[in-house]
């Protein structure tokens, strides 16, 4: 009896936590893209993201503002004012086809980002952060300077949830190039962060009906792996 009252008991608790991952899926990993740039213009400019598709504001989502609030590591807050020539120059050089993410907006889901660079990193590489679950799959970066300067870059893919690319700049920006780091190592960050919790739930599931673990370790596992995989 007591045994049938802890599978009930097991079970319940099992049920909840799937409830409550289902009711807080927003909760999990979003997309994320961040862009670094190499040896920044040393002048203002404006970077973005290219999705496929013409703008229509009609259908669109836009969260462009006249300003943006952004809070300091110290705690302190400064206000930027939107930069109107650039913001012109970069939507003057949208390619047919395509429309800016955060110049313009997102077609559903939103994006979080900013035209202008949130820091740098360790090595000094200016960052822009494109997050949440708009990030495009397929997609283009274009940056404008303030003296005049655009580029746009080639068409690319993002393979993995939460990736990174870099821009190499340069003032003559025939010489820009991009890098894109192997996604082998995204792969498998993201192959290991779903795999983990299915086995945790299901193994507790397979030793509370008492299926023998000797006889059912390895279809459970095969199972698992692959359609984690696939």
């Amino acid at each position: 009896m007591k045994r049938k009252s802890l599978r009930t008991l097991v079970c319940a608790l099992l049920a909840s936590l799937a409830l409550t991952t289902f009711a807080f899926a927003d909760s999990g990993p979003k997309p994320l893209l961040i862009v670094r740039v190499k040896d920044a213009p040393q002048e203002p400019y404006y970077l973005d993201l290219l999705a496929e598709g013409n703008w229509d504001a009609s259908e669109g989502n836009s969260r462009l503002k006249q300003s943006t609030v952004i809070t300091n590591s110290d705690g302190s807050e400064t206000t930027v004012p939107l930069n109107e020539d650039l913001l012109a120059l970069l939507l003057d050089n949208i390619p047919a086809g395509w429309h800016a993410c955060t110049a313009q907006g997102t077609f559903g889901a939103p994006i979080f980002s900013h035209l202008f660079s949130r820091g740098t990193d360790a090595s000094g590489n200016a960052l822009h952060r494109f997050g949440y679950v708009g990030v495009p799959s397929t997609y283009r970066i274009i940056l404008v300077t303030e003296s005049g300067k655009v580029w746009v870059s080639d068409i690319l893919n993002r393979r993995v949830l939460q990736s990174s690319v870099t821009v190499n700049w340069s003032d003559d920006t025939s010489a820009v190039t991009v890098s894109v780091p192997s996604t082998i190592p995204g792969y498998l960050l993201q192959f290991v962060a779903t795999l983990v919790p299915t086995f945790l739930i299901e193994g507790a599931l397979l030793l509370l009906f008492r299926y023998s673990w000797k006889k059912n370790w390895e279809a459970f596992l095969l199972v698992n792996v692959l359609t984690q995989a696939f």
